[in-house]
């Protein structure tokens, strides 16, 4: 391996973010999450109707303040028998 590519690689394996490095990531990160989120609950409320679409609601703030997105999963496997049951 070339010296110049060695020296690249040891730069990015020991690269530590400096404070503000890391804030500027979160912050640029939340903002993605927290936009998706949005766009995801507006997205659930057009698609569903109101029942559904509250459940589901409710078991994602669930998810994230449980930190357990089997909640959420569930809701949607719980929507998806009711449909196919009816369906029946």
């Amino acid at each position: 391996m070339n010296s110049k590519t060695r020296g690249i690689l040891q730069e990015l394996i020991t690269y530590r973010p400096s404070e503000k490095d890391t804030l500027d990531m979160l912050d640029a990160r939340a903002m993605h999450v927290i936009e998706s989120a949005i766009s995801l609950l507006d997205e659930i409320k057009d698609e569903l109707g109101a029942e559904e679409a509250e459940l589901l609601e409710k078991r994602f703030y669930s998810s994230l303040r449980n930190s357990d997105v089997s909640r959420f999963n569930r809701a949607i496997q719980k929507i998806k028998g009711d449909r196919e049951n009816k369906n029946e």
